[in-house]
């Protein structure tokens, strides 16, 4: 598969294109770590509200 591209890849770095501005592998580790671990103590809390959308229709 000479040429393929995968679009969910940054070229730059190598690791997955993300949300968090990772730029190597550990940081994208740490983010991952960090952020599931803010979610686990959410969830500890308490149960969450549904998360809804509305759509405006035409």
């Amino acid at each position: 598969m000479d040429g393929f591209v995968d679009p969910y890849v940054d070229p730059a770095t190598g690791i997955l294109r993300n949300r968090v501005g990772a730029r190597t592998r550990a940081e994208l580790d740490r983010a991952e770590g960090d952020l599931s671990f803010a979610a686990m103590i959410e969830l500890r809390q308490g149960p969450m509200a549904p998360r809804t959308t509305t759509t405006t229709g035409g």
